[in-house]
């Protein structure tokens, strides 16, 4: 286990260089989370460099009044959803009508992270990328305070700081991912999205090596963790299998 790498401010950085090495900090991290936190969420990046900013707050989507955009995509989408709407899902909820739309990729104010690292490790290695750039696991220990009350009273459009919110289990790539959410606060005097508390030591990030990618891949298949895994629906399947048999990363 390499030294920590503290470079304030927060988050606290580790570098990784084996998949060997990410199991190892894993428990590290959760021992050092333990003091600050209720529970530890993940979330993997393909970029190191990328900031934990929701799609809705992406240079590609901001602009003036954007949480008048923001609502009136997410009406639209409710308006057209209707035909496809899961049966266990409740509709006269916001925050059920965010997690839908965020996974199914619309632009929201919320951010994906899995209560399982193996998971965040996938994502964060999933696809091959044009440069030799870091990828990163993010970390976030999350407290009682941090955890947002997500009951349909409550308007998840009202909150101006960032918070934890649990989704109910409406799909099922909720379920195989272990998929949590934080939901990011709008602050109108700065036209900007809330970022993280970190005021206390309890957000990481691993800084992983690219050119891992093929150990990083071939270990989480070992342990059970690959596209068919992850989606589990036909085209996470035919993910898996052309990566399987046309990749040069599967260990036989």
């Amino acid at each position: 286990m390499r030294k920590l790498n503290a470079q304030p401010p927060n988050p606290l950085i580790i570098r990784i260089h084996s998949f060997d090495e990410y199991l190892q900090c894993i428990n590290v991290v959760q021992k050092r989370l333990s003091p600050y936190g209720k529970t530890s969420i993940f979330r993997g990046q393909r970029e190191s460099k990328w900031n934990l900013i929701p799609g809705i707050g992406r240079p590609n989507c901001m602009r003036e009044g954007i949480e008048k955009h923001e609502k009136k995509i997410l009406n639209e989408f409710k308006r057209r959803s209707i035909p496809f709407l899961p049966n266990s899902f409740n509709s006269n909820s916001n925050w059920e009508w965010l997690a839908l739309a965020q996974h199914f990729k619309l632009p929201t104010r919320l951010l994906d992270w899995t209560e399982n690292p193996l998971v965040a490790l996938f994502f964060a290695f999933e696809f091959e990328k044009d440069n030799d750039e870091d990828r990163a696991v993010w970390i976030f220990g999350a407290a009682e305070r941090d955890f947002a009350n997500a009951t349909p009273a409550i308007d998840p459009f009202s909150l101006n700081k960032t918070m934890v919110y649990i989704p109910n289990q409406f799909t099922q790539r909720i379920v195989t991912q272990a998929g949590w959410f934080t939901i990011h606060g709008y602050q109108s005097d700065t036209n900007s999205w809330a970022p993280f508390d970190v005021s206390e030591k309890k957000l990481y990030k691993l800084e992983i090596k690219n050119d891992l990618r093929k150990e990083v891949l071939t270990q989480l298949n070992i342990l059970g963790v690959n596209s068919f895994s992850i989606y589990a629906d036909l085209e996470g399947l035919s993910a898996f299998l052309i990566w399987k048999h046309f990749q040069p990363v599967f260990a036989f």
